[in-house]
């Protein structure tokens, strides 16, 4: 019985699909569901604080059962219509992390969505944020 609990049960949490959770930062009007996005490994944290030349919208956060690759294209096709939602321009993963127990594994994924930074046009509130 203890062996069919370790064996079925991971598999049961797999054929719900992955987890997926969305935090907005900033609301800018949405772009069209199939808008061109770049997606980047890394973007350096200094580029993305207040006053950089990104302007950070949001995070995406998709948690699944075993070991994902947060490049896959199933991924990309899951984060990008909901980062062109944000008006976003840009995906970087700001953390990744994968854990193996002895029942089963998961992996979850933040990924951060972002805009350059125009160069005219946005105020700045006291402090230098948007």
């Amino acid at each position: 019985m203890r062996y069919a609990l370790i064996v079925c049960v991971p598999l049961a949490l797999a054929a719900c699909g992955p987890s997926i959770s969305q935090v907005t930062m900033a609301y800018l009007p949405p772009r069209a569901a199939d808008c061109e996005i770049a997606f980047a490994p890394s973007i350096p944290i200094e580029q993305q604080r207040p006053g950089g030349p990104y302007i950070v919208l949001g995070h995406i956060t998709i948690a699944e059962t075993g070991i994902t690759n947060p490049f896959s294209p199933r991924y990309a096709q899951i984060v990008r219509p909901r980062a062109c939602a944000m008006g976003g321009e840009l995906v970087t993963i700001g953390a990744h992390a994968t854990s193996q127990q002895m029942i089963g594994s998961g992996s979850g994924t933040v990924y951060t969505v972002l805009k350059k930074r125009p160069e005219t046009g946005l105020e700045r509130r006291e402090g230098g944020q948007i």
